[in-house]
């Protein structure tokens, strides 16, 4: 609803369609050191094997808790998690 409300539903859907367009392309790996926070109740759980072939894991971590809206629902654990994985770029 909020998405509608907001005028931003065809913005929020917008990372799922260049998802699906860009399948049949090879993966080029980014460069940009990229760290993940793992929510275990999350919609669907990200496989390392794939994301390494296409991202800079520098760090991946899985938390005890929390789902899709970690930051909503876990604010405190995704805040530790955020600090400690940008603490050697400060």
């Amino acid at each position: 609803m909020i998405y509608w409300l907001h005028r931003t539903a065809g913005s929020s859907a917008r990372y799922y369609y260049e998802g699906a367009r860009e399948r049949g392309s090879p993966p080029e790996r980014a460069t940009v050191p990229t760290a993940l926070a793992i929510m275990p109740r999350d919609i669907t759980l990200p496989v390392r094997r794939i994301a390494e072939q296409t991202d800079n894991i520098v760090r991946w971590e899985t938390l005890p808790r929390g789902g899709h809206f970690a930051a909503m629902e876990q604010p405190e654990l995704i805040t530790a998690d955020l600090r400690e994985a940008l603490r050697p770029y400060r």
